[in-house]
């Protein structure tokens, strides 16, 4: 008998992917499955146009500067007979090794029970992914059941339909949410990944801005070149934060992108590792409300056992579906508008001017963190605002329904307070009345309390409950959030959302580009002292300008993510104690032998009395400070840092920065792989070199006009002391910090 051995099919038949040939090309809109590949076949390729997931013309030949003369029929012959082989990637959409290694995790045994041995490993993987994502991109797990995969380490599909409503609510299957994420959601600036947002990358890279680079094309350039020279991608991932604050990893020698892959693989979902100062899971994910609660292992809704929240917060979350670079509306009810009012409340009616004066500031803040626009409609029904502010008579004090809906997104507010001057809804920021504004505009757009709080003003349907996991207590004041309970409001009240709040809207929503210009940020006493602020800025070179600070304080400054700015006798000035609910072993809230709940008192704890912080994500390149003691910690970017006078203690940190003190003693503090700074006007026996871990003895000081000063053990410079001579340095001029 003579045995029949089927012939290989062409690659393209196997890669080719009708549905998304017609809808990427509308021309071709009518023709059936054949007629669209016998299309693709005779002009298609040679037109380079689109026609799978796996094979990109354009990435292809990025990406293989070796192949930039062929033109496109012989760049997808050398990669049906060369490329797929050699392990090359050719699209933004699949990358092999990942995809490998995500079904490796989930089932050790696949390709051994599934894959031959005689046919091409990577041309069967690439047959299973266009198979899989037909059926929905899930593999059988080795303990049973079935796991959904990603294509690739830059884009999760079920990410993307969770932050996407209307794909989600359209069901659609994940080969459809991809064929839309690549024909239209990156370039529309939808969020669909953890470690890459598109329009971040190209605000942080000016180069590529100035190029024209659309979304898409940003993407590609992070997965071809970006990633390998170490370009920040989000501001959710920072590879040079994951490799230095994981040893482990840093002496293992991974390189950029086997960085990504063990966070996604391993760090964030088996070992809960940080891939950022923004990306803290239980600190964004306290303040966000699931669609669905989560449960704990037996089922109980909020159960008393708190684990690392990362699978939580990647869960779809309350929030308007408002699109980046979209529109969300509000209006103030009016007396006219008041009788129709669909919700149960009673005594529904228009908010004062100056309340609504309030309410257009704080809408104004919130405009500029969000990645839409935040606009006031007429309020005349049915064309109302999504977010709705009114006097009712349901609150004791306010509460807001999150979003959604007829009522979701209303905030309302009680009049009995208007004559008191730190509880009234029209007094000026810095007072509870303003920051409580700022508080129940936060739950009209999706954010919740950190904690479980007594006597919490919850709407009457308690749509703002509380879900862990919970912000730890000593974190859980103004300074931080603005949803805290009024009794953690520390010091003056907040007069924009704070940075965790900033964070978890922008993980909610996506990226803002505000303030992306080279901005100058000037204070003085009145928008500094007694004022609790966020600074976002989005891009550009920076500066914040202190000198026209009071001099009858001392000050410290830190330009980092997160980074707090005040006055020292403000610096964990105020002290606060929680009060916060119980909840027991079965997730219910705890009651005492009265049936009343119990409530845990814990503190004090310690915490700013006013400050300018940075948002996280923020970067702040310069410095100038106040004529009067400062203490001033630089970042890890290239900062230019001018202390101005008085004795003071300047930091550069990481980065290769430009120090100046100015007149008085100041000391300037050295640290091994912090960089090699430029200190422009070092005097001798009045300044000091700081050392931070380090010995005199581990230095080297070399120098003619302008002194070296290295580490003895690698040669790394340290610091270059301009106009200094090699002889006037000695011991004397170093201290230890």
């Amino acid at each position: 008998m003579v045995q029949v051995i089927a012939p290989v099919l062409p690659l393209e038949v196997d890669i080719f992917d009708v549905n998304l040939y017609r809808a990427a090309n509308p021309d071709l809109a009518n023709l059936s499955n054949a007629q669209a590949f016998a299309h693709f076949q005779s002009t298609g390729i040679d037109e380079g146009r689109t026609f799978s997931f796996i094979f990109d013309f354009d990435f292809y030949r990025q990406a293989n500067p070796d192949l930039a003369n062929r033109n496109n029929r012989e760049l997808f012959a050398h990669f049906e007979a060369f490329g797929l082989d050699e392990g090359r990637n050719a699209s933004a959409f699949y990358d092999r090794e990942f995809y490998r290694q995500s079904i490796l995790d989930t089932n050790a045994t696949f390709f051994t029970d599934n894959f031959n041995t005689t046919d091409s490993f990577n041309r069967q993987l690439a047959q299973d992914f266009v198979t899989r994502l037909n059926a929905g991109l899930t593999v059988p797990s080795t303990g049973g059941g079935t796991t959904q995969i990603n294509p690739s380490p830059y884009i999760d599909i079920q990410f993307y339909l969770n932050n996407n409503s209307d794909l989600r609510e359209a069901n659609f299957t994940a080969r459809q949410a991809l064929e839309h994420l690549k024909l239209v959601g990156v370039n529309e600036n939808r969020i669909f990944s953890l470690i890459f947002n598109s329009e971040f990358y190209l605000e942080n890279n000016q180069d590529l801005l100035n190029a024209g680079l659309t979304s898409l094309q940003g993407l590609e350039h992070f997965e071809i070149q970006g990633i390998e020279e170490g370009r920040r991608p989000s501001l959710l991932f920072d590879t040079a934060f994951y490799r230095d604050n994981n040893l482990d990893l840093r002496e293992r020698g991974l390189d950029n992108r086997e960085l990504v892959n063990h966070f996604l693989l391993t760090g964030l979902p088996d070992e809960g590792r940080l891939s950022s100062v923004y990306f803290d899971p239980n600190g964004i994910d306290s303040l966000l409300l699931n669609v669905t609660p989560p449960t704990n292992d037996d089922g109980n809704a909020d159960g008393g056992q708190q684990t690392f929240p990362a699978d939580n917060l990647l869960e779809p979350k309350r929030r308007w579906a408002t699109p980046v670079n979209g529109v969300l509306t509000y209006s103030f009810v009016t007396e006219a508008s008041a009788f129709l009012y669909e919700g149960t409340e009673s005594g529904v009616g228009e908010v004062s001017d100056r309340i609504k004066n309030n309410v257009r500031q704080v809408m104004a803040e919130y405009n500029k963190i969000l990645p839409f626009d935040v606009v006031e409609v007429p309020d005349r029904p049915p064309n109302v605002g999504q977010i709705r502010i009114l006097f009712s008579d349901g609150p004791n004090y306010a509460y807001a329904y999150e979003p959604g809906l007829g009522v979701g997104g209303d905030v309302h507010l009680s009049r009995d307070f208007e004559n008191d001057p730190n509880q009234a809804f029209s007094s000026n920021p810095g007072t509870l009345g303003y920051e409580t504004l700022i508080h129940e505009i936060g739950h009209a757009l999706g954010l919740k309390h950190p904690n479980n709080y007594p006597g919490a003003d919850l709407n009457p349907t308690e749509t703002i409950g509380e879900q862990m996991p919970f912000l730890p207590l000593f974190r859980d004041n103004n300074t931080n959030t603005v949803m805290t309970s009024s009794n953690n409001l520390v010091g003056v009240g907040a007069s924009t959302p704070m940075p965790y709040d900033v964070r978890a809207l922008q993980f909610l929503y996506g990226f803002s580009d505000s303030n992306s210009g080279n901005n100058l940020y000037s204070f003085d006493g009145s928008n500094f002292i007694g004022v609790k602020q966020t600074i976002w800025d989005a891009g550009g070179i920076d500066t914040l300008d202190f000198s026209g600070l009071p001099t009858n304080e001392s000050y410290f400054f830190d330009l980092n993510e997160g980074g707090q700015n005040t006055a020292r006798s403000a610096l964990n000035g105020s002290t606060y104690i929680t009060e916060t609910l119980v909840v027991d072993e079965n997730g219910e809230l705890a009651v005492d032998q009265n049936q009343q709940l119990v409530v845990e008192r814990n503190g004090p704890f310690a915490t700013n009395s006013y400050t300018t912080a940075i948002a996280f994500g923020v970067t702040i390149e310069n410095l100038i400070g106040t004529p009067v003691n400062d203490e001033i910690l630089g970042n890890n970017a290239d900062n230019i840092i001018a202390g101005g006078d008085g004795a003071d203690l300047i930091t550069g940190s990481k980065g290769n920065d430009t120090l100046t003190g100015g007149a008085g003693s100041d000391t300037f503090v050295l640290a091994a792989t912090d960089g090699g700074d430029i200190i422009t006007d070092f005097t001798n026996e009045v300044d000091l070199i700081g050392l931070s871990s380090l010995q005199f003895e581990d230095l080297l000081i070399q120098g003619g006009s302008d002194t070296t000063i290295r580490l003895r053990a690698t040669g790394e410079v340290l610091a270059i002391l301009v106009g200094v001579p090699e002889v006037a340095i000695a011991r004397d001029d170093f201290t230890l910090v």
